[in-house]
Formats: structure tokens, C-alpha cells, sequence
């Protein structure tokens, strides 16, 4: 055991925690001098190079009595001397400082652990001790701060693991749970050798998110009555959550360089909690929310509201939604790049440099690309003519004409469109960003549909394994659960909303009552789920104008030589399938309203789709080609031409009840990106916090 002088040994670490305590008053300070030390002795022991493990344990077990001696009797080292003065001045509980030993020694007899449960106790014990401890000297009374101590501990250790992968495996130890290991595909021998791949960032997205959770879960019980004694834990916490984001934004470097923050970076952390910390308020608890919906606007709401720190419980059906080979991201489709961003999913979005588009009839084959402007001009080299230049550049400019109650078809007439023009581009690009005929669809609607393109910039896309739409639906659960909210698969047969409450009731009969609740659903199931004195609401009253398309989508599997080795998406002009998706030796035929189609059988359904495909030259005369699947599904709704005014807002009579769905007031059509901004926008509108009554974590209870 050492018998330097503690201060001397807090003095010489310069670690994250001796750099905060410079906010505290000279007594605590002296004191928590004193603690950290005892933290930096043990926690060396274990990390020594080169000794005995019987050696270490030997020492261990001496400060273990020397702890004891503190309690009862008389320690024999400077530092247990130390300890005896701050202990009784400060109350603190004998079991803190013996947790702290016994989470060292976890180092000692096991080097993996094989689920976030093992995990916890040992961050428990090396971590949330401290915070428990440090509490006692920093002089707070309010039984929240031990919640609040608990929970930085762990998001600091979390933190910690993920800055640490390499140097901990550099010594054998690997605190990644096993079976999270396993689960995102990665495996030991990649991380010993410093593979750095998609599995590994996938991976490390979900441990950063756990720590998150965390941090949030912290903040929810900082109190305004222990404010002044936690300015130095809110310096701490600024400091490693600032090192958590970083390595989320540079996806975690950590493999091959150490991330870390400079001394003059900290010093100016140092002095901005001190110049800030008098505005800080406590945020309380948020209330927690169910959100039902199996689309990608429940999961958009999941995991943003679950990052903010709102307890979430999202009930799924687990539908499996139609297929799609890839997603197409605008650059000016902020919303769906900030889920992806959420999702810890950047790395699996990859980018055009020259984004194109094909039109194509039985005659020829017009391509396009985005310009710096964001117009849309045919490519260089192809032969579309000056004429449809000139009608395009025209059409950007419709803000000009009256549009709301207007039809595609009326609109382009109005604007001098030419015929061709019509037919050629904007009956094919509404019937694939509408589902409608030019004569039926809004004219407004189709621009809202094209305003994110004329931003400009690259287009990025989301590539799946067979169905894009599932895995990121998948992924979201993941992040949900990590962020701390709750995935529930199951049947709801009714949702009854209240003034304070909405009671949900499962197809297995049982009932739940919860504070707030956010359907996510398509809007034909609403008056399904929904007691009728409820649907007959003013509020809900417009789903009686609503329709939707019926899509058919056919899967086709070609043999030989891969079609695309990145996606491209073609519309077809008159044909009955107005869109293929193609990539790798898949396509995706797709006909986005088959009202007079949908009663073709399967197999006649996919030949139509192959003749199609052929005669528009994107399968060749002599290619093999099979049908893999036929789905025909509910489409689009319909975008008629006061439709923008119609949708409904997020808000319902019920201040208890939201509704989240592309088919609100999103400002666009239904699209992917109005499906991510609606679940974004629904969660805005949860705001407020209450304070409720709240189990208080107590360590002896461990």
C-alpha cells in the first residue's frame, strides 16, 4: 500500500475529474482530493504491468481492511488517515468505498462479459460508486441527486468503453457485451486486428446511444436544490459527454488514434460552466409516450423522441411493409438525413457525384441530371433538344402561376407546357411521386414533391439486404431500445383517448392507460381503432375524403451479368409499370395505381411487368429473368388539388392523443421524407415536463 500523500497523487494524475474540482470550495476540494486519490490507488493496482494477479489481489485485500480500520479502528497508511476525516465529516457509507475494491477486482478474475447486465455492475461499481460518493462531499440533499450520481456514473464509464476499445483490448479485456458483439456481426479477431468496418460502426452507434440514454437519464433528476453542490459533476459531464460526441462524429476513430480533449479546451469548458451554470434549470422528468405504428413515421418518433431523453414504449405489429431494393435521399431531405444521422446509420448512406435520371419511352431514352441551381436539365451528350430544356427551366418557375386548385394537367397547359413535354415528363414524374394521372393530381403537390430537389446537391441512397424499408425499421427498434424506450410487438384493437389520458386496449383483451399517445397509422385504420363517438369527432371527420392508390410491385431476378452496381431508378412512359428500381441483378417493376390491374393473377401480373421491361429495353430481348415476388398493396394517397389544405394537423381535441403520419400536414405529399418529418414534427409538439413520483436508486439495494 502507498504512503505518498494523497493531494500529491490527485495533483499528478491531471485526469478529467481533478480538473473539475477546481469549482468547488477549498474544503471539498481538499476532500475530494483526498477521495480521488483512494480511487487512482486502487484503480492502479489492478491496472499495474507485469505483477501477479495473487499479488494484486494480496494488495486489494490489505486496502480492504485498511477500509475497515477507516470504519472501525485505526488505518495505518496517510491516505486511510485521509479517508477517516473526510469519511466521518462527509457521512460517507462504508459499502461505497468497498463497492470501488470489489469492481477493481472484476479486473482481476474476468476479462468479457456476456450481456449489458454483467456490464452494469461492474460500471456500478467503478463508476456510479464515485458518483455516490462524491454527492456526500459535494454537500447535496435531495434524494434525486443519488438517481442523478448513478446515472452520470454509468454514461461516464459507458463513454470511457468506447474511447478505450483498443488500449483495453491491447490488455485482454474486452467490455463490449458478447452478445451485442455477435448480434451487429462483428467478432473478437476483427477487433484485435483493428477491422474497422460497417458491423463495427453499426455497433459502436449503439453503445454510444446507450450512453446517451444515460446522460439524459441524469439530467432528468438534477435538481435546482443540490444546483450550486453539482457545478462540478455538470463540468464533468460536459467534459466526457463533449468526448461522446466527438467520437460519434468522427464514427469512432478509436481503433486506430485516441480521441481526447486539449487542456486549453477544458479550461474553456471550465470557464463557460462557471459563467453559464446560474441559467441552467432542472429539466424535470418528461412524460413518457406509446407511439403505434409499424411505418417509418413511428419509427422516426421512437428514436428521436427516445434520444431526447422521453421515455418511449412503441407498439408494433411487426408488418412487414412492401419491398424496396433502395431509398432514394434528396440533399434537401433534411429529415430523413438527421433519422440516418440518429440511427447511427451516415456510413450506410452512400452518394451520387452525378446524380441521373432516366424517362424513358418505346422510342428513346431522355436523361437528366440536377444542376448547381437545382434544375433539372437534360444530361450532357443526350439528345432531348433545346425545347424540353427550355419547358423544364419554365416549369421551375410555376410558384408564379395559381396553383392550389389546380391539376397537374391544368397547370402545364396554363404554363405553356407543350404536349409532348406533358406527356412525356410530368404524366410520368406525377404518377410516380403521386400515384394520379396528371388530370387528377394537384398541381401544388407535385412542386412540393420536387422542392427538395431543387436545392441541389447529391442525392444519397439506402441500400438493403432484400427490403430497405424493414432493416431500418429494425435498426430504429434497436436504437429505441437503447436509448431506453421500450418495443412491444403486438394487436391493438382500440385506443380511447381522454382529456388526461388514452386507454389502449390488446387483442388479447388486456387494457393499459397511458399519459400520451401518437398513432402512426395509415389513416383507413384510424376509424378501426377508434371508438365511433370518437371518429365521428370534426377533427376526423375528413377521413371520409380521403382515398389511396393501389400499387403492384413486382421483384424480378435477372441471370448473368449484374444490371446496376449502384441503384437507378427509371420511369417508363406509357406503360402500365411507370417506375423501375433497379440494382444489382434485381429490379423492381412498379406500378403505383393499378385500380384496373389489381385483379390479374400473380403470374400474369409478372409476365405483363417482363414484356413491359423488355420493350422499354431495361431487360434485354435474350436475358433470363424470374419472377421472385408479386406484392399489391395500398399506395399513395391521394393528392387531388386542394389536398395541402385539407390534411389534418398533428394536434387532435384530445390534448393526450396525436396523429403522426405523412397524410398530415407535412408541406409535402406522401413521400419518405414526409414520413421522417411528420414522426419529427409530432415530437416537437410533446414539450412540457411534469414531475412524478419516481423510485429513488438506493446501492444497498444491489
Amino acid at each position: 500500500m502507498t504512503g505518498e500523500d494523497p493531494h500529491q497523487i490527485t495533483k499528478r494524475s491531471g485526469s478529467n475529474l481533478a480538473f473539475a474540482l477546481r469549482l468547488l470550495p477549498k474544503e471539498r476540494r481538499s476532500a475530494m482530493g483526498v477521495y480521488y486519490a483512494f480511487c487512482r490507488v486502487i484503480d492502479d493496482v489492478a491496472d499495474a504491468e507485469g505483477v501477479d494477479p495473487e499479488v494484486k489481489r494480496k494488495e486489494l485485500l490489505d486496502w480492504r481492511e485498511e477500509i475497515a480500520k477507516v470504519y472501525e479502528g485505526e488505518p495505518v497508511t496517510p491516505l486511510g488517515k485521509a479517508l477517516k476525516k473526510v469519511a466521518q465529516q462527509y457521512d460517507i457509507p462504508q459499502k461505497y468505498l468497498q463497492d470501488l475494491i470489489s469492481g477493481v477486482e472484476m479486473d482481476l478474475v474476468r476479462n468479457r462479459y456476456q450481456t449489458f447486465k454483467e456490464l452494469e455492475l461492474y460500471c456500478y461499481r467503478v463508476a456510479s460508486v464515485v458518483g455516490l460518493t462524491s454527492i456526500k462531499i459535494f454537500g447535496c440533499k435531495n434524494e434525486q441527486s443519488e438517481q442523478y450520481a448513478y446515472n452520470l456514473g454509468m454514461a461516464f464509464q459507458l463513454t470511457n468503453i468506447i474511447r478505450d476499445i483498443k488500449k483495453d483490448a491491447q490488455t485482454g479485456r474486452i467490455y463490449l457485451p458478447q452478445e451485442e458483439i455477435e448480434r451487429f456481426g462483428y467478432s473478437e479477431k476483427e477487433l484485435f486486428q483493428e477491422v474497422r468496418n460497417e458491423a463495427f460502426l453499426d455497433l459502436m452507434h449503439f453503445q454510444a446511444a446507450r450512453a446517451e440514454f444515460y446522460y439524459n437519464e441524469a439530467l432528468s433528476y438534477f435538481t435546482l436544490e443540490d444546483k450550486q453542490a453539482l457545478i462540478s459533476a455538470e463540468m464533468m459531464e460536459r467534459i466526457y459527454h463533449e468526448l461522446l460526441r466527438r467520437l460519434v462524429q468522427e464514427d469512432f476513430p478509436s481503433l486506430h488514434r485516441q480521441i481526447s480533449l486539449s487542456k486549453s479546451t477544458k479550461l474553456w469548458m471550465l470557464f463557460k460552466t462557471w459563467k453559464d451554470y446560474k441559467h441552467i434549470k432542472p429539466q424535470g422528468r418528461k412524460e413518457p409516450v406509446t407511439i403505434i405504428g409499424d411505418d417509418l413515421t413511428a419509427a422516426a418518433a421512437a428514436v428521436k423522441a427516445a434520444s431526447l431523453g422521453i421515455k418511449v414504449r412503441w407498439i408494433r405489429r411487426g408488418d412487414k411493409k412492401k419491398s424496396s431494393l433502395y431509398m432514394l435521399i434528396p440533399a434537401g431531405a433534411q429529415s430523413c438525413l438527421e433519422f440516418f444521422k440518429i440511427l447511427g446509420w451516415q456510413h450506410r448512406l452512400k452518394v451520387f457525384k452525378l446524380p441521373v435520371l432516366e424517362i424513358r419511352t418505346p422510342d428513346q431514352t431522355l436523361e437528366f441530371t440536377l444542376s448547381g441551381k437545382g434544375i433539372i436539365e437534360p444530361r450532357a451528350g443526350a439528345s432531348s433538344g433545346t425545347a424540353l430544356t427550355h419547358g423544364l427551366r419554365h416549369a421551375w418557375e410555376a410558384e408564379q402561376y395559381r396553383m392550389e386548385s389546380k391539376t397537374v394537367s391544368t397547370w402545364a397547359e396554363e404554363a405553356r407546357q407543350s404536349i409532348d413535354l406533358q406527356q412525356t415528363v410530368w404524366e410520368t414524374t406525377t404518377a410516380n411521386l403521386l400515384g394520379l394521372r396528371a388530370v387528377d393530381a394537384g398541381a401544388r403537390s407535385l412542386l412540393e414533391g420536387l422542392e427538395m430537389l431543387k436545392k441541389g446537391g447529391p442525392l444519397s441512397y439506402f441500400s438493403g439486404n432484400d427490403n430497405a424499408r424493414e432493416e431500418i425499421l429494425e435498426r430504429a427498434e434497436e436504437m429505441t431500445r437503447a436509448f431506453g424506450g421500450e418495443v412491444e410487438v403486438c394487436e391493438v384493437k382500440l385506443i380511447n383517448p381522454e382529456v388526461k389520458k388514452v386507454q389502449i386496449e390488446k387483442a388479447d383483451g388486456t387494457t393499459h392507460e397511458v399519459l400520451r399517445a401518437i398513432l402512426a397509422l395509415p389513416w383507413q385504420e384510424l376509424d378501426v381503432v377508434l371508438p365511433h363517438k370518437v371518429s365521428q369527432e370534426d377533427y376526423f371527420r375528413f377521413l371520409e375524403r380521403l382515398e389511396c392508390t393501389r400499387e403492384v410491385r413486382v421483384v424480378i431476378e435477372c441471370t448473368g451479368t449484374p444490371t446496376s452496381l449502384e441503384p437507378q431508378l427509371i420511369l417508363l412512359t406509357d406503360t402500365t409499370f411507370s417506375r423501375a428500381e433497379l440494382l444489382g441483378n434485381r429490379i423492381i417493376a412498379v406500378c403505383p395505381n393499378a385500380q384496373d390491374y389489381s385483379d390479374l393473377s400473380d403470374e400474369k401480373t409478372g409476365d405483363l411487368a417482363i414484356e413491359e421491361l423488355r420493350k422499354m429495353k431495361v431487360i434485354g430481348e435474350e436475358q433470363a429473368v424470374s419472377v421472385v415476388k408479386v406484392e399489391k398493396v395500398r399506395g399513395m394517397l391521394k393528392c387531388g388539388p386542394r389536398m395541402t389544405h385539407e390534411r389534418p394537423f398533428y394536434e387532435t381535441p384530445f390534448p393526450s392523443l396525436f396523429i403522426g403520419a405523412d397524410w398530415c400536414q407535412t408541406g409535402l405529399p406522401p413521400s419518405l421524407e414526409g414520413e421522417i418529418r411528420a414522426g419529427f414534427a409530432v415530437v416537437s409538439l410533446l414539450g412540457g415536463t411534469k414531475k412524478t413520483e419516481r423510485v429513488v436508486y438506493r446501492p444497498d439495494s444491489r
